[in-house]
C-alpha cells in the first residue's frame, strides 16, 4: 500500500522537528514553534508576540526549539538551553517557572513528574513542578531512543567503544 499525501504546505525554515498536536501540527524550526493548520495549512508562529515576557526567547541567538508536550491544558515548550510553559494562545503560563538547561540537549523525554534533557555527555533529570535538578546521569554519546509514559530507552557508549541500550523504568512509580 502506498500512502499519498493529504496536503503540502512549505516553511521557509530549517526544521528540527514535527509534533502532531489534535487539529494542528507543530513544527520546530529556526524562527521557533510554527503551528500549521491541517485544514488549511495556514501556519502562525506559537509565541505571540504581544506578549513581552516571552522577549527572552527572541533575544537567545542560536536557540533550537526541539520538543513540545501538552500538559494540563498548556504547552510545555523545550528549546537547547531552557524550558517554559505556555498557553493555548501563546501566553506565558505560568511566569515564575523556567528551566536554564546545565547543557545544550538534543531530545527530551517526559514521565510525570519527571522532565529528562539527554544531550551525548549526560542526561539532566528535573522535577517537573518545581524545576529542581533531580540527578545528572554521566556516559558517553548518549541518544535517546523512545519515551513512553512507563520507560525511556536510551544508548549510549562504554568504555570499549561498544554500544549499550539502556532503560529507564518507571513502571513502579505511581500512575
Amino acid at each position: 500500500m502506498l500512502s499519498k499525501p493529504f496536503k503540502e504546505f512549505y516553511i521557509p525554515a530549517e526544521s528540527s522537528s514535527v509534533h502532531f498536536l489534535r487539529a494542528t501540527l507543530c513544527v520546530g524550526c529556526s524562527r521557533g514553534f510554527e503551528v500549521v493548520s491541517l485544514e488549511t495549512t495556514e501556519r502562525q508562529s506559537l509565541l505571540d508576540q504581544a506578549d513581552t515576557s516571552l522577549d527572552f526567547v527572541a533575544r537567545k541567538e542560536n536557540v533550537k526549539p526541539i520538543h513540545i508536550e501538552r500538559m494540563n491544558g498548556e504547552f510545555l515548550l523545550n528549546y537547547s538551553d531552557f524550558s517554559f510553559f505556555v498557553n493555548r494562545n501563546g501566553w506565558r503560563a505560568q511566569p515564575d517557572w523556567r528551566i536554564a538547561w546545565e547543557g545544550n540537549p538534543v531530545a527530551f523525554a517526559l514521565s510525570y513528574p519527571y522532565i529528562l534533557a539527554f544531550e551525548s555527555s549526560f542526561i539532566e533529570i528535573r522535577h517537573i513542578e518545581s524545576s529542581e535538578l533531580i540527578h545528572v546521569m554521566t556516559g558517553r554519546n548518549i541518544r535517546m531512543l523512545h519515551s513512553s509514559t512507563r520507560e525511556i530507552i536510551y544508548a549510549y557508549e562504554d568504555e570499549a567503544s561498544e554500544d549499550v541500550v539502556a532503560s529507564l523504568d518507571f513502571w513502579n512509580k505511581p500512575a
